[in-house]
């Protein structure tokens, strides 16, 4: 019985192998130390820093309910471990155990690890509702986790490169008449926690994915009862959120309506290598390049020509395939396809470098639409519906061994043309070199003597390198920061900084900008000692002893 359990299932195993061997190949085994943090901020050009930051602080905190805030990154603003895509779940976890683990200790490897598994587990599950072959099965569960657009995200906005969670709520898709009712419901309550508790922003992408499959069930199946799966979807997301604190934030969503159209995508972008492509010369876009990636890879777009190839020499067989793989997956996979790909490159629809025309929503959709900004992930969706309906198409038209074949002919040409992004990945570069604060030098200890409340007097994104070692060596000394970089802007924070600096603590260190001083000085303040240092100048109420004091003349200056 064992024997026969572990053959039946052999393919499971062994993508579960095969996920964690790619991503230690690609990201090398050192991220998995978790008392290793320097190889997040020697190239610290992204966002993974402020993850790391966001779980310092969290675990810092003493509990609260909701469970997720905390004020000591935003004092005395309450904010979420949300804000700071910390995968609020794990940091949940690792919290209650805080006390017996070190002071530097990171779980974004462990969680890197992890999603590459989960990655290749559902790719080869999908894939495998397709053939009945366990290697055909596995060498697209492989295909799955080659994806551009998971490598380049994980370790940029690790939370959000957990695109295993869309192809979880890709399942009742994929085995429609296989899952029972209940059983779709458990899932899409468990992708409704799951997607709250790891990055909110999966809860919209996600969302499009339950969304067409209940109204599929509704209308095409007329099954009013699948209303339930949005409803269960959305209502484990908002009380997941709830408990997470995003309720009881004193933070306001940053909309930016420039954001909106700078953050969508181009309609050349399953095809634009842009950045992490070598096969073929990346093309122009005016868009973020970031946030408008959603290059399948050439090995991806060599099978997805072979199927069209296929498919249109092929007219009169076609209708026979369809029928045995399901004509509703069709339907449901296409219609998911033209909603992210509108989604994801509107409301400015641009091809290369050249805008077409711009749809003209009503100002209300675009004020809601802005809050979400990056739009463009919505490719996320296209991009692994488009592998999915290649995938399904192949295994029942083509022989067994002729797509084994073009499996590992595909495999090897994605990684060719991934080869240099995957061997220029920061993560495997850093063991060689150790990660020193700018902080640390002897100069700032004078200056932080006696400091408990460190106040940022600039815009934390214009300075967001600064502000990590800011935070890092605030965390190192149990300081407390009044802002920090996040997704989300503390309300009024201008305004009460001006009220702070009227009647400033003795335990509070204000920093600005030595090309911003003039202006910090217009204002009414009773700072009295001012020390410049790197081209900043930190205000106190107590002297450093020890240290020259800047003096600044507003009328020589003007």
């Amino acid at each position: 019985m064992k024997k026969e359990f572990i053959k039946n299932n052999i393919h499971i195993f062994l993508s579960l192998v095969i996920g964690a061997v790619i991503f230690i190949l690609i990201y090398g085994p050192d991220i998995l130390n978790p008392t290793y943090i320097d190889w997040m901020f020697l190239t610290p050009a992204h966002d993974v820093p402020q993850h790391q930051i966001g779980w310092e602080f969290f675990r810092n905190t003493p509990w609260l309910f909701p469970f997720g805030i905390f004020n000591t990154l935003s004092y005395p603003v309450y904010t979420s471990v949300i804000d700071f895509d910390s995968i609020p779940i794990f940091a949940i976890i690792f919290k209650i155990f805080s006390d017996i683990l070190p002071q530097n200790f990171q779980y974004l490897g462990l969680w890197g690890i992890i999603c590459y598994m989960l990655q290749c587990l559902f790719g080869t599950i999908i894939s495998k509702k397709f053939t009945n072959n366990k290697l055909l099965a596995l060498l697209g569960g492989i295909l799955f986790t080659l994806m551009p657009i998971l490598s380049l995200r994980m370790y940029i906005h690790t939370a959000l490169a957990t695109h295993w969670l869309l192809l979880l709520c890709m399942m009742p898709i994929v085995y429609d008449k296989e899952l029972s009712f209940k059983y779709k419901l458990y899932i899409y309550t468990v992708a409704g926690i799951l997607t709250a508790g790891i990055q909110v922003y999966l809860i919209a992408i996600c969302g499009i994915i339950v969304l067409v499959h209940t109204l599929y069930c509704v209308f095409a199946n007329k099954q009013v009862k699948s209303m339930l799966f949005s409803i269960l979807y959305s209502l484990s997301s908002i009380i997941t959120l709830w408990l997470l604190g995003i309720f009881s934030m004193n933070t306001i969503a940053a909309t930016d309506k420039e954001s909106l159209f700078a953050y969508s995508a181009n309609l050349n972008t399953l095809f634009n290598p842009s950045f992490v492509g070598r096969a073929y010369p990346e093309l122009k876009i005016i868009e973020f390049p970031l946030e408008s990636f959603g290059y399948l890879g050439c090995g991806i777009l060599s099978l997805l020509f072979i199927s069209l190839f296929l498919y249109f020499i092929n007219k009169r067989k076609n209708i026979n395939t369809i029928e045995k793989i399901n004509k509703n997956f069709y339907i449901q996979c296409f219609i998911l396809i033209g909603i992210s790909m509108i989604l994801a490159c509107s409301p400015q629809i641009t091809f290369n470098n050249k805008i077409l025309f711009t749809v003209p929503y009503p100002d209300f959709i675009i004020n809601i639409w802005s809050v979400l900004r990056s739009t463009g992930r919505f490719i996320f969706i296209t991009d692994y519906v488009i592998l999915t309906v290649i995938i399904a198409y192949l295994f029942k038209n083509t022989k067994v061994r002729t797509v084994v074949f073009l499996l590992i002919v595909s495999i090897v040409i994605q990684v060719y043309d991934l080869f240099d992004h995957y061997k220029g990945n920061y993560c495997k570069k850093s063991p060689d070199i150790t990660y020193i604060n700018a902080f640390n030098k002897d100069i700032y200890k004078n200056i932080f003597i006696n400091v408990k409340v460190i106040y940022p007097v600039f815009d934390v994104l214009e300075y967001q390198l600064f502000i990590y070692d800011i935070a890092q060596y605030a965390y190192e000394h149990n300081m407390k920061l009044g802002n920090f970089y996040s997704s989300r802007d503390i309300e009024d924070y201008d305004e009460r900084l001006e009220e702070k600096i009227k009647k400033p603590q003795d335990d509070e260190l204000y920093i600005i900008p030595k090309d911003n001083i003039g202006e910090f000085f217009e204002k009414e303040q009773n700072l009295k000692y001012f020390y410049l240092t790197d081209n900043f100048i930190y205000a106190k109420t107590t002297p450093a002893e020890g240290l020259e004091e800047y003096t600044y003349d507003i009328k020589k200056e003007r």
